[in-house]
């Protein structure tokens, strides 16, 4: 018995070394980021959505893990592992999340999640979502709506690598009240993730993020130059936390 002991504390130990090394995520004008996880602990190959610890409608379906990035393929989606207790805390007093991405050709991209009530919220469209080079070029991108998956998406250009921030009032519940996110009654609990037909996309660290994007006067839009804070959260702590009944949006608002 204690040995285990031993063992866990250890493990607890190296998970949190672990977490102090996550990157902080370059951040426009006016944010501050929390890091919460990345995936720089899984090993690189081709994995399925059981290996990993991720929801799907298949488990067997396969991604490609190099790097600290899991490649998820076109016309995929599912969900990360859902956030623990911790990193709930932190989401909950954020203004919104985001995620580490890399693309290779164009992308298209769906973003939702379960909140902790079991809701399930989607992108709503005419919405505005930030993307930050590691430069910290900002670009604003306007999600619309996709008839394949029958929600709001993005479209990553080619080639990016950088940072997406998505604000909380983005987000819109997936019934007919189609009501904004309710930060003051719900919580994030399950990110869900959808990459559509033109290109593959690779995700990295997920963060939550407060404050509001304020550009320079001469219409720059300059980083901030924060480093964020670093959450003592590792990812395995994180898949091996209940999904919870994940949905996926189908419904257009």
């Amino acid at each position: 018995m204690k040995k285990a002991v031993v063992v866990l504390a250890a493990a607890l130990l190296i998970l949190s070394l672990g977490a102090a090394s996550l990157a902080a995520p370059v951040a426009p004008k006016g944010i501050t980021t929390t890091a919460l996880t990345d995936f720089t602990a899984l090993e690189d190959g081709e994995k399925t959505y059981a290996d990993l610890g991720f929801w799907g409608v298949d488990a067997n379906q396969k991604v490609t893990v190099s790097n600290g990035l899991v490649t998820i393929p076109t016309g995929a989606w599912g969900a990360f592992p859902s956030f623990n207790e911790e990193q709930m805390n932190v989401l909950k007093s954020a203004d919104g999340l985001g995620f580490y991405v890399e693309t290779e050709a164009q992308a298209v991209i769906c973003c939702g999640f379960n909140a902790d009530t079991g809701t399930n919220h989607i992108l709503a469209e005419n919405k505005t979502v930030l993307l930050v080079d590691k430069a910290g070029k900002v670009t604003s991108v306007t999600t619309f709506y996709l008839e394949a998956t029958n929600q709001s998406a993005i479209t990553i250009p080619a080639n990016f690598k950088g940072y997406l921030y998505f604000p909380y009032d983005n987000f819109i519940s997936n019934d007919a009240d189609a009501a904004v996110f309710d930060t003051a009654n719900m919580t994030v609990q399950t990110l869900i993730f959808s990459v559509g037909s033109e290109g593959s996309c690779s995700y990295g660290e997920i963060y939550a993020f407060s404050g509001k994007y304020t550009p320079g006067e001469d219409g720059e839009k300059d980083p901030s130059g924060n480093e964020g804070d670093l959450s003592m959260v590792a990812y395995t702590v994180a898949a091996f936390a209940g999904l919870g009944g994940v949905a996926f949006a189908r419904k257009r608002k």
